[in-house]
């Protein structure tokens, strides 16, 4: 923990503060850290739903007397302990286990807005710890919130060197610990214990196995999951531009830490302009937004038709550049209980930022970009950046990497691809493939976009002339030269008859 975290406390103690609320990973051995931290003859007490109040120390076992035997068999329930909370002496500090799980009954915030006043009167601290929080408003200005952050470069070095010599093995060289130390960012203290020393052979420290833990521990947080590797710029083929621009990225000054893609990024907070009546698409916006203002996070949006290259291109940023990638699904973390997905959201953010810090870049796929809200479209300074249908060259390019990726002859008979994306090249080849025949008679089984939805088409296009970035080529969007218009019938089939 932090020692800005325990001077907070302490202070909060000195004036008396009754109430606080702690975001931590890890509650009981902040619990731990806070008990040593006060000192002093305080009483010390700690509350869960399972075994009720427990003394921490002989002030507290003492104080536990202030209530009577039968009352205190009672206090498991959570508003009963905070009436009997009342009874307790001066000074006396009360620890509350996962107390978000209980602060949204009506009875709870009641009974702990019932303390503030008694508890300031005497120095009287009840201490709310929880992996998250979101407060009713009725207890806005009744709880002072405080975050405990997750461990930082220095205390993951001390963590593994210390790992290491408790199991009587060598220090780990600044190399091995750096890589160490990166792969286990994001985790709690006692998470990254558990790793190193899982992690842990004769040699030293197996660092492919602590990135295999760490993905396990990571992929438990709702809505995040851990990748590391996968396709890179050269299997992309064509979108020159935007690999040059990473290429650049990666290799600038301050590069990222951690890639976070987020796909589809409109259907996330589809209800956050009002059609959400719950909230809660509004609220995980909101957190989203405090983070990348808060903490400096940059990003770009990539948009264009299905199948353009902008999911590809989203994993091959990270991959390119040597770095994990986490992958957002805000709709995932949405829980079905009052406050989880509140809690769930700041949850994922708290492990972004603990894993780059404020080396974070967002990589954001967009088929519908007027979905998105202009706050949310200004936060990422990296640009807008269009993926169109690959010209006559780039087609050329992904043919050869998709023939040669599936297997098949490089002078295979090929289809007319005119106006055909990326993932139709990719989806032919791998038709061709499963069905032992050439990719022109594949070609059968596969409609273009350009054929399905050309109006959508269109419109990207219109929009995105002149005023985003291209992916293809340096500067601003043109539509390329040879670019066909699609055919008639399919142009009149995207047109819909008006009523009536």
């Amino acid at each position: 923990m932090s020692r800005n975290l325990t001077e907070l406390v302490r202070a909060a103690r000195r004036v008396s503060t009754p109430i606080l609320g702690i975001t931590t990973s890890d509650p009981q051995a902040l619990r731990a850290t806070l008990v040593e931290a006060i000192n002093g003859n305080a009483p010390m007490l700690d509350w869960d739903c399972n075994r009720g109040l427990l003394h921490l120390n002989t002030a507290g076992k003492q104080a536990l007397n202030s209530i009577p035997p039968a009352e205190r068999e009672s206090c498991v329930v959570p508003q009963i302990m905070l009436e009997q909370a009342r009874k307790l002496p001066e000074e006396t500090v009360v620890f509350m286990q996962n107390a978000a799980l209980f602060i949204r009954e009506p009875n709870v915030i009641q009974a702990i807005a019932n303390l503030r006043d008694e508890f300031k009167m005497d120095r009287r601290t009840l201490i709310l710890l929880s992996p998250s929080f979101e407060l009713p408003a009725a207890l806005h200005n009744d709880v002072v919130l405080l975050e405990e952050e997750l461990p930082g470069e220095a205390e993951l070095r001390d963590v593994c060197t210390s790992t290491c010599k408790d199991a009587g093995l060598e220090a780990p060289t600044a190399e091995v610990l750096d890589v160490a130390v990166s792969a286990a960012r994001g985790l709690s203290r006692f998470a990254a214990e558990q790793v190193y020393a899982m992690s842990l052979r004769e040699s030293g420290v197996d660092l492919d196995d602590v990135w295999l833990r760490k993905k396990a521990a990571i992929d438990q947080t709702r809505g995040l999951s851990f990748h590391k590797g996968g396709i890179t710029y050269d299997d992309l083929g064509g979108l020159q531009a935007a690999s040059t621009f990473g290429k650049r990225l990666a290799a600038g000054d301050d590069p990222p830490d951690v890639y976070v893609r987020i796909d589809e990024i409109e259907k996330m907070w589809a209800g956050a302009s009002g059609g959400d009546l719950s909230g809660v698409s509004q609220d995980q916006l909101g957190a989203f937004l405090r983070a990348q203002e808060d903490n400096g996070w940059d990003g770009m949006i990539l948009v264009g038709p299905p199948g353009s290259g902008k999911t590809a291109f989203s994993v091959a940023m990270a991959a390119s550049a040597g770095k994990p990638r986490l992958d957002a699904d805000f709709g995932a973390a949405k829980g079905s209980l009052v406050g989880q997905s509140e809690e769930q959201v700041r949850e994922m953010i708290r492990v972004i930022k603990g894993i780059g810090g404020s080396k974070v870049f967002i990589v954001a796929t967009c088929n519908k970009l007027e979905s998105l809200p202009p706050e949310l479209r200004r936060r990422f300074t990296s640009g807008i950046w269009f993926f169109d249908l690959p010209t006559a060259t780039e087609r050329e390019a992904i043919w050869k990497i998709q023939l040669a990726a599936h297997g098949l002859a490089a002078k295979a008979e090929r289809p007319n691809d005119a106006n055909w994306t990326g993932a139709e090249i990719r989806n032919v080849c791998r038709t061709a493939k499963r069905l032992k025949c050439s990719p022109k008679e594949a070609a059968a089984f596969i409609v273009p976009v350009m054929t399905s939805s050309p109006g959508s088409v269109m419109k990207l296009r219109e929009v995105a002339a002149g005023s985003f970035l291209s992916a293809s080529h340096a500067g601003v969007y043109t539509p390329p030269d040879d670019v066909v218009e699609a055919p008639a019938a399919a142009r009149r089939l995207s047109v819909r008859p008006e009523k009536g």
